[in-house]
């Protein structure tokens, strides 16, 4: 008979009195509801769900007036309906979603012309039908009145003619000086946007050159920079490293048999995790010959962590040396040389009996087994790729070949960028879609940096942190207004398409880049389509004519490339994996640490002011709406600090580079002793409700380290406050015990 206890609290794990008592309730809390009922005019009251969505400022009124108007043309439905809107009767559109964390294929389905519901497309042979939280309730946010809903001028309302007019003058005033232009945007994966800025580029090079002030051979007036606030530039630096291919891999979890991660969230948090989430669930099925194993290190409890078969719980400043571990052991059984032996600060839970068995299980499926890692760090990303070498998983479950472009950004070029607002020398900035005020190290001070630029103008949905500081916002269409392509790995291409008119007075990035550069078409429309029939059309042969390719393709969603018949090219590792070594066993666990990490709802911040996702429990601690202080309750029963989730929770002030925060603590079973995590994403002042920020922003904690952004600090200090905050949990809700089902 099984010994294993399941339980859904720590009250419940220990057996409390309270919760014992709490379990015979409905609501562990009694309800006013005589004096609720007995309030002079509630029974007028007529509050609904709708209601508190009004309150939040999402409303669809405006969008209704979009709706009345002639439908979108040029737009194809998935399934081919009559052409007048049938009341009643749903169309459905498929389109590629992307907001730079998130890709996947969807079908976006409008009911009286409004978008109402996004599921996944199933035909999608990335996605295969899967979709996350963010995605679906994406949704939502076209309705949230808050989106910038005019172009700003120093803060006050303008025109699209004014913006046009003044912001292509001063550009081109740049150009014809020679002087500098920085385009910073998320990642880009569409590829006709990014021949549109290398003709952008192009055509203030020519301006510069025609006013006698040409760039110096390889130096251009436009330089664009790609920025991921949560960054995996690490691993593509290594892949170039490693093998000269400085991209992600396109990753196959359904041919692993043993798999293992390293402070890799793949299910929740991590490049193309929808469709590493497919595919990990195609291995998964025990009645399954293909059945793997899974196991996984990281400091927080996390979605991926919760489903491994066996798990150790180490500190952010120990990942490396976790991996350096397993690739010694993972060398002795293949009989290759070891590199400098590496120590954790500690091991409370056996982790290093768990390391030698995974090297067990690697080596036994050599070929068909997996390392991932999404530790932000150059020289463990290094050790990595040795060990998935070692094991021969190039060409099987890792594929180099095929690379994915979800995570373009490079830390280096926005440190550089950094560096030179700071010294004056840009004169002109664009940021689109992007928030680096708000997601920048604290050290920065990125919005003076910004201040500094002649020429500052951001694309935005919302007046943030970076728009507020910008002389020229220019408010973008949502992305169920907007056409658009995506290009998430080699060969394949996938097609956005609008599914309702422009709500509000907004515009596509790529047609302001269009009007500024003074293109005779500034329709994106029409150069996605010359762009797919120049480029795209001409790779494939199975359509003769273009409309019908571009037809199929828009009906679809996407369109498969076939592969080249040259063939995959062997790949030489070339890595200096020895000084990698040194240098991860060269980092000191020192004190506390802290770590910052993405939730599985909020993500790197996109969407925090969608009322869905804030609503959504987390998976793994189901608090709803805040973001707080993780820690193991053992730490916290040393501060004497509350771990029950039915009382409202001690605040604490976490401190560490000379930034803090006062934020409740929540007892995370699981976590790394002698660590405290906090979620990103939160505290914009886009995202208020009674105009209180939603949680605290801990950006600020990220500091740029070796070349790339760093997620964890040691040294951090915890100190208790007086203070308690009401935190908003499931845990524990509707428990049935002691009552009839």
């Amino acid at each position: 008979m099984s010994t294993k206890k399941y339980w859904k609290s720590l009250a419940h794990l220990e057996s409390k009195e309270a919760f014992e008592n709490d379990a015979k309730n409905e609501f562990a809390e009694k309800l006013p509801v005589d004096e609720f009922l007995n309030q002079e005019g509630i029974d007028t009251v007529t509050t609904s769900r709708r209601d508190f969505l009004k309150f939040l400022g999402f409303s669809v009124t405006a969008v209704s007036l979009a709706a009345c108007e002639a439908p979108v043309t040029r737009s194809i439905p998935y399934v081919v309906k009559p052409e007048e809107v049938t009341p009643g009767v749903p169309n459905y559109y498929a389109s590629a979603y992307f907001d730079g964390f998130d890709y996947c294929d969807v079908l976006v389905k409008t009911r009286e012309g409004r978008p109402i519901f996004i599921e996944g497309n199933k035909q999608s042979p990335v996605t295969k039908g899967g979709l996350n939280a963010r995605v679906a309730a994406s949704v939502l946010s076209l309705y949230d009145s808050t989106r910038l809903q005019s172009p700003l001028k120093n803060g006050e309302e303008t025109d699209w003619a004014t913006i046009d007019n003044e912001v292509s003058q001063k550009i081109k005033g740049i150009a014809e000086r020679g002087g500098n232009i920085r385009i910073v945007t998320n990642s880009v994966i569409s590829p006709s946007t990014k021949k549109l800025i290398e003709e952008f580029s192009a055509k203030m090079n020519a301006i510069a050159a025609e006013a006698g002030n040409p760039k110096e051979e390889g130096e251009s007036v436009v330089k664009h920079i790609e920025y991921n606030p949560v960054s995996f530039s690490a691993i593509s630096e290594a892949n170039g490293i490693s093998f000269g291919v400085p991209h992600l891999p396109d990753y196959h979890f359904d041919k692993a048999k043993t798999i293992v991660g390293i402070d890799a969230d793949f299910l929740g948090n991590f490049p193309n995790s929808i469709q590493i989430a497919s595919d990990y669930a195609e291995t998964r099925n025990p009645d399954s010959e293909n059945f793997s194993k899974h196991y996984q290190f990281e400091a927080a409890m996390t979605l991926t962590g919760s489903n491994a078969d066996v798990r150790g719980a180490v500190k952010p400043s120990d990942f490396g040396k976790v991996a350096v571990m397993l690739y010694n052991a993972v060398a002795s059984k293949l009989g290759a040389e070891k590199i400098a032996s590496a120590k954790l600060s500690d091991d409370d839970n056996n982790v290093i009996e768990k390391i030698q068995k995974a090297a067990n299980d690697l080596v036994s499926n050599k070929g068909r087994s997996l390392v991932v890692c999404g530790t932000n760090d150059v020289n463990t990303q290094l050790i990595v790729n040795a060990i998935n070498n070692l094991l021969g998983n190039y060409g099987n479950t890792i594929d180099l070949s095929t690379p994915v472009y979800i995570k373009n950004g490079n830390d280096g070029l926005m440190n550089g960028l950094y560096n030179e607002l700071k010294a004056g020398a840009v004169d002109g900035i664009i940021f689109w879609g992007v928030n680096p005020v708000y997601s920048t190290p604290a050290a920065w001070n990125f919005a003076e940096a910004v201040k500094k630029a002649k020429l500052s103008v951001a694309i935005s949905s919302k007046l943030d942190e970076t728009a507020e500081v910008c002389q020229y916002v220019c408010p973008e269409n949502h992305i169920l207004e907007s056409w658009g392509d995506a290009q998430v790995k080699k060969g394949y291409y996938a097609l956005t398409q609008p599914a309702i008119k422009n709500v509000f007075n907004t515009r596509q990035g790529q047609t302001n880049l269009l009007k500024w550069m003074e293109a005779e078409d500034s329709d994106y429309y029409n150069y996605i389509r010359n762009y797919w029939k120049e480029n795209i059309f001409p790779s494939q042969s199975a359509t003769a004519s273009f409309n019908q390719f571009w037809n199929k393709s828009l009906h679809d969603g996407f369109n498969v490339m076939p592969k080249s018949e040259d063939g995959a090219t062997e790949l030489t590792f070339n890595a200096d994996i020895n000084a990698a070594a040194q240098k991860i066993n060269a980092q000191k666990s020192e004190g506390l640490e802290l770590f910052v990490y993405s939730k599985t709802t909020i993500g790197e911040g996109g969407q925090t002011r969608n009322p869905w996702l804030q609503e959504t429990a987390d998976p793994i601690t189901k608090v709803t709406w805040d973001n707080y202080i993780t820690m193991n309750p053992k730490d916290m029963e040393g501060m004497n600090t509350n771990i029950q989730q039915q009382k409202p929770a001690n605040v604490a002030k976490v401190s560490v580079n000379g930034y803090e925060l006062e934020l409740p603590v929540i007892a995370v079973p699981g976590q790394k002793i002698g660590t405290v995590g906090i979620a990103l994403g939160y505290g914009q002042k886009t995202a208020v409700v009674e105009g209180t920020p939603i949680g605290k922003n801990a950006y600020p904690f990220v500091t740029f380290k070796d070349g790339v952004f760093n997620y964890y600090a040691t040294g951090a200090s915890l100190e208790k406050t007086d203070k308690t905050y009401p935190i908003a949990c499931t845990q524990t809700h509707h428990t049935m015990m002691g009552r009839k089902i």
